[in-house]
């Protein structure tokens, strides 16, 4: 089963060049995903009340075409794979302009927690519908596990988690870790390396009051970032490429 969503861009989800970047088109990820999943009754708006469980992101992976302008509507259509996994969803997801032409495309993966132990559940647990999955046998990226240079990476900057960065499960919203890998670089570099492709892992939660220290190294085709929160615990592997 394909979910689609016509949504018009908005002004607010462009970068300084007025076109839409690699935050907003995941942000579309985000809520395409969650708007099929909440069509069949498994969405984070019933899931916590009916099993003390939520969806949570682990993995990205964004290819960016085209950046799309704000003059038209875009179509944004999801599929979630086969699985043979009782532990982890994979969602695909394409946008495209009106009149078809593909600009984005990529994969999520969603894995489920319980909210008060804090510890991965089975998607059994929620009784997930897999009858809901499709393979409409079209080529896409698939998230995959980040091996960094670690010995390469170097200190960027610092920031402290706040509360507007939190999510409903208190910790920081999976979408700012995002902006926190761009902000690695500054305006200058991002003109002259535009991002073709966007890979993230989340290996790790930051709370209210965390210092995030995030840490790069550049290579002739990509970045690699690496976020730690305030224990020392790494939460973010990301890599950028050009």
């Amino acid at each position: 089963m394909t979910y689609q969503w016509n949504v018009m861009p908005l002004y607010s989800q462009t970068e300084a060049d007025m076109r839409i970047g690699a935050a907003s088109y995941l942000r579309f990820f985000q809520d395409v995903s969650a708007k099929h999943l909440l069509s069949v009754g498994k969405g984070n708006d019933t899931i916590p009340v009916d099993y003390g469980i939520c969806w949570i992101v682990s993995k990205y992976r964004l290819q960016i075409l085209e950046r799309a302008g704000i003059e038209n509507d875009l179509i944004v259509e999801t599929w979630i794979e086969p699985e043979k996994s009782k532990v982890r969803l994979h969602p695909n997801v394409r946008i495209a302009d009106n009149a078809g032409k593909v600009l984005a495309r990529g994969q999520m993966e969603l894995c489920l927690t319980h909210i008060a132990e804090q510890r991965i559940a089975l998607l059994p647990e929620i009784e997930f519908p897999f009858d809901l999955c499709a393979d409409p046998d079209i080529e896409h990226p698939k998230v995959r596990k980040l091996r960094l240079h670690e010995d390469a990476l170097e200190p960027a900057y610092s920031r402290v988690v706040r509360y507007s960065d939190l999510d409903n499960n208190h910790h920081m919203n999976n979408l700012r870790y995002v902006n926190v890998a761009f902000d690695a670089f500054a305006s200058d570099f991002h003109r002259q390396h535009p991002v073709r492709e966007v890979e993230v892992e989340y290996l790790g939660q930051c709370h209210e009051g965390d210092t995030v220290n995030v840490f790069r190294a550049v290579e002739d085709d990509h970045a690699d970032i690496l976020a730690r929160n305030s224990a020392g615990e790494t939460v973010l592997k990301a890599v950028l490429h050009f």
